[in-house]
């Protein structure tokens, strides 16, 4: 699969797949696994204004998603919830 590309499933009209969000600090790392790409763009606000602004995308699979992939998937996920 090529980077920035992403693997989901749709789960009753909606668009499902989780997401490893993450940040470093200092020598290691601090990561969440969420449901939705909506969350997964609540959780990045939450590190950035915990003062962690770098802050990584990926599939479970590891593949490292954009930012701008992230949002267009949030985006997806409300029109399916409409």
């Amino acid at each position: 699969m090529e980077e920035g590309a992403v693997a989901a499933t749709v789960k009753r009209g909606q668009l499902i797949m989780p997401y490893h969000v993450y940040t470093k600090n200092g020598a290691g790392a601090f990561g969440v696994i969420v449901e939705t790409a909506r969350e997964a763009l609540a959780k990045a606000a939450q590190f950035a204004e915990d003062g962690h602004p770098e802050v990584v995308f990926k599939d479970l699979r590891g593949n490292i998603i954009t930012h701008s992939a992230v949002n267009a998937l949030a985006e997806s996920e409300d029109g399916a919830l409409a």
